[in-house]
């Protein structure tokens, strides 16, 4: 992912995080706003209802004043002339009136005269004692002895919602004491909700109630006292429906006027945040394109060009070119950093090169001085051996022969030194070739198993080795003498650092692929084993277990540092080692040789 990529991220992800904030700031605000309003709006509608509603009641509640505080009312009350009935109580009086039934009473409740009015077919007949005790009942409630009803109320009458009124009769100007009282009312039903239409422009849905129960949602009346009514609001994306839910004076659910309105201002607020977020997201368009534009011109474009630059100095390896960028921002000053550096880097090639030169010269030096030495010294050692070989046959038994035996042993001590060391020589400088030709591996482990097998007998060890049957009838390419070598020396530490206990040398096909075998060799000791810490050490060159090892054993300590880098150069890892003291050792490496 380039520096223009991520910029362009980093601006596209800042850009939509910023809209997606302000838009859900913005319309939070917005649409909450235009709710309320809406609330507000509707609310009034509702109080308009109920105003209306109450209005209905207080105006109910004088229709029969006069006639409640009339001597003629009084007088019948005593006398129930049948000219009162006759003169008043008709029905085209009642209907002008609007009222469906009335009812006189004394102050022992008798029933003077009732009255129910058939608007259906324009009759007055009884009422039915059903609804003759519900009145009496209902005035007891709304009635006292000394005034009229404040406000007619809401009952239900026959198991229909209606408006009653009582009021206590005197004489004309409100003289005298009571004598008995009035109830009046009449039903509320699609006439009397057609009327409630004209007055609030609503098309107000009616309703009755049989059984009806409140939830948490509905919003109870505050004029509990006067007017007793629910709330319960619905909405939708395109209508609010408002129930109002009318109780009677026990507070038990009577009738439910209901409307709808069209959401005319929600609608207004979804419009008015569409064209805000298409504002915004034109907005960000616009922004994101000048920003990247920007960005990309004085930004990513100079990283990118002086991140090209840079890599095309470092492929091509010429630090004599300069880097060229104007302007007095970071990335100008990092150009002339760079500039420096590569001043720097140059200097220190020029001193490196010379360095170089002199230390390539030197090591040639030192390599062909050690090769002239060890050349020179191995022709007066290889004397000495044969001279110290031809006294032995000619020497009796003694003392003189002992001599002859040490003289012999250090001289042959002394020329695997030399060799160890022109060995080395030639692996450091990159001189040492390996010979690949067709040998047998079992010919390799039966000179190792003779030496090792004599020596091991002279120090009175068990020695025993292990290899696969099918190894020892394989025949492979490689370098058969570096091969034994490798092995030699690994055996050869074995015996010298074992002094009691056994010698083990081990051979495992590991693989046959049929062009190449896989083999594992792995030489195990009893000996005086090696610490951890010392294990880290003994492949590097002239490096035994301790300085105490090298005063008692003798060796320069190149002979594992050479067996490492052997088995490298034939392809294999590096020698491993399991070594505790006191428990003895297992060195074992892994080659790959092809088959012949």
């Amino acid at each position: 992912m380039n520096i223009r990529f991520k910029l362009l991220v980093i601006v596209t992800l800042t850009i939509v995080l910023s809209i997606t904030l302000i838009y859900y700031a913005i319309s939070s605000i917005m649409l909450k706003s235009y709710l309320d309003i809406e609330s507000k709006y509707m609310d009034s509608k509702i109080e308009g209802v109920t105003r209306m509603i109450t209005h209905m009641c207080e105006e109910f509640s004088t229709k029969m004043s006069d006639w409640a505080m009339w001597d003629d009312t009084y007088n019948f009350m005593s006398d129930r002339n049948a000219q009162y009935i006759e003169s008043n109580i008709n029905y085209e009086s009642m209907r002008s009136l609007d009222i469906d039934f009335i009812l006189f009473a004394n102050g022992s409740e008798e029933i003077i005269l009732d009255c129910f009015f058939d608007h259906k077919n324009g009759k007055i007949s009884a009422s039915p004692d059903s609804l003759k005790n519900s009145l009496i009942h209902i005035s007891r409630r709304l009635l006292s002895k000394t005034k009229k009803t404040e406000i007619a109320r809401l009952v239900s009458l026959e198991s229909k919602p209606a408006i009653v009124s009582s009021d206590i009769i005197l004489k004309t100007g409100g003289r005298g004491t009571a004598n008995g009282f009035l109830i009046y009312g009449r039903f509320i039903d699609e006439a009397e909700i057609s009327k409630l239409n004209k007055m609030t422009a609503l098309n107000l849905g009616f309703n009755e109630i049989i059984d009806c129960r409140l939830d948490e949602s509905q919003k109870v009346s505050a004029a509990a006292d006067v007017l007793k009514y629910s709330l319960h609001k619905s909405l939708n994306n395109d209508f609010i429906t408002c129930h109002l839910i009318f109780n009677d004076f026990n507070d038990k659910p009577l009738f439910i006027l209901n409307f709808k309105e069209p959401r005319t201002i929600y609608g207004q607020a979804v419009i008015a945040l569409r064209y805000f977020v298409a504002a915004l997201l034109i907005t960000g368009l616009i922004f994101f394109i000048m920003t990247s534009y920007l960005i990309d011109k004085f930004i990513a474009d100079r990283i990118i060009k002086l991140s090209s630059e840079v890599k095309k100095l470092s492929v091509e390896g010429n630090y004599q070119k300069r880097l060229s960028f104007n302007g007095n921002d970071e990335i100008a000053s990092l150009s002339s950093e760079i500039n420096g550096l590569l001043d720097n880097i140059e200097g220190a090639n020029r001193e490196m090169k010379k360095l170089l030169s002199d230390l390539d010269i030197a090591t040639r030096a030192k390599s062909d001085f050690i090769g002239s030495i060890g050349h020179e010294l191995r022709t007066p050692i290889t004397c000495i051996i044969g001279y110290t070989d031809i006294l032995e046959d000619t020497m009796p038994e003694g003392e003189a022969r002992e001599f002859v035996n040490r003289i012999k042993l250090s001289s042959h001590i002394l020329i695997s030194t030399v060799n160890d060391i022109l060995d080395y020589t030639s692996i450091e400088g990159g001189d040492l070739k390996l010979n690949f030709n067709e040998f047998k591996m079992a010919d390799v482990f039966k000179e190792i198993n003779e030496y090792a097998g004599f020596i091991a007998a002279e120090k009175k060890l068990a020695f025993t080795s292990s290899v696969d049957d099918k190894l020892l009838e394989t025949n492979v390419y490689g370098d058969e003498t570096r091969l034994k070598q490798i092995v030699l020396n690994l055996a050869g530490n074995a015996l010298k650092f074992t002094n009691a206990g056994f010698i083990e040398l081990g051979a495992q096909l590991l693989s046959d692929s049929g062009d190449e075998v896989e083999i594992r060799i792995n030489i195990k000791d009893s000996g005086i084993g090696i610490d951890e810490q010392t294990q880290q050490k003994i492949f590097m060159p002239f490096v035994q277990g301790d300085s105490s090892s090298t005063r008692k054993y003798g060796g320069a300590g190149l002979g594992l540092s050479i067996a490492d880098r052997l088995v490298r150069l034939m392809g294999g890892e590096r020698i491993k080692l399991e070594s505790k003291p006191g428990e003895g050792s297992n060195f074992y490496f892994i080659i790959k040789l092809k088959k012949a």
